[in-house]
């Protein structure tokens, strides 16, 4: 398969938009920082007492599906998912690999720098993929996952007809539009792959919704489930909060106002999984260390190399 030397000329814009994020960002990286860390201290204090909830009226049960079955199967989705960018290039990468790169992926969100993206696109440097091509197909990626999230998000809002109108039209042209572009760039099975790993990712996301809210006694509608999984992505998405800390509980408090949830409710939701995953994620990098990953995620920190492409 041909391996460009440089980035497709669609990419500038983009590349363009996160250099001048990064900029900003590192500027104020600890501010930004620790306004997200108490920005979600804060709420969940907020949510937890407005709620008027203790530890006697959490779900043992539902909390033993979200933290034995529906985490879990999201992280092995997660190393599936590097395994199949592997592929894309005729490259294997072995599974306990790809698990390990797609725990320590998650943990380097939490970091001031686009850490998953960054140790996604350094495996496959690792593994003799040009850093151009790896890049691209990654960033077509994450676009395509965001997409999805416009799409979940307009589910969600099927009660308002404009506005579920415009994200559900928006997040289908946009996925249709990407996939053929990866269709064009790569090839058409990448493509195909890339749109049902997201797909699955999408179901996985919302059932893990359903179990993070039952823990807390609400069961969740289906639609809504794909709405508060469209607030995490939205949230993680956003390039100047490492990991979208705090802002994708705020989106979930917010769109639950949207759909007659319970604000408080929604944001210990989200934060319970986003705890859950992050707790698993850990265990794995702590289960099957590597030198390797972690330094892979420096890659691309005011990296010059990078920054040239």
């Amino acid at each position: 398969m041909r391996q460009m030397a440089k980035p497709a000329g669609y990419l500038g814009p983009i590349v363009a938009a996160v250099r001048i994020l990064r900029r900003f960002r590192d500027r104020w990286k600890w501010p930004l920082q620790m306004l997200m860390a108490c920005i979600l201290l804060i709420g969940l204090v907020w949510a937890w007492s407005n709620l008027d909830l203790n530890v006697s009226h959490l779900s043992g049960s539902a909390l033993a599906v979200l933290v034995l079955v529906a985490v879990p199967t999201a992280v092995a989705h997660n190393a599936w998912n590097m395994i199949e960018l592997g592929r894309a290039f005729d490259v294997k990468i072995e599974a306990k690999t790809a698990l390990r790169a797609a725990s320590w992926s998650q943990i380097a969100e939490l970091l001031p720098i686009p850490g998953g993206a960054i140790v996604r696109t350094s495996l496959l440097v690792q593994n003799g993929v040009k850093l151009a091509r790896s890049a691209e197909l990654v960033t077509l990626q994450a676009l395509i996952w965001t997409s999805f999230g416009l799409l979940g998000g307009g589910i969600a809002l099927l009660g308002n007809s404009v506005a579920a109108g415009g994200l559900i039209a928006s997040g289908a042209f946009a996925i249709v539009a990407l996939a053929i572009l990866v269709w064009k760039r790569f090839c058409v099975q990448t493509a195909a792959r890339a749109l049902g790993l997201r797909l699955i990712g999408m179901a996985l996301f919302a059932l893990r919704m359903k179990c993070a809210f039952a823990v807390i006694g609400i069961i969740l509608p289906v639609s809504a489930a794909f709405g508060f999984a469209a607030a995490a992505i939205a949230g993680s998405s956003v390039s100047i909060a490492p990991g979208g800390l705090g802002l994708s509980e705020g989106i979930a408090a917010l769109l639950a106002a949207q759909i007659g949830i319970s604000a408080a409710a929604a944001f210990i939701a989200v934060a319970l999984s986003r705890l859950a995953g992050l707790a698993l994620n850990m265990l794995i990098v702590v289960l099957l260390p590597s030198e390797a990953l972690p330094e892979a995620m420096q890659c691309g920190r005011s990296n010059p190399r990078i920054d040239r492409q």
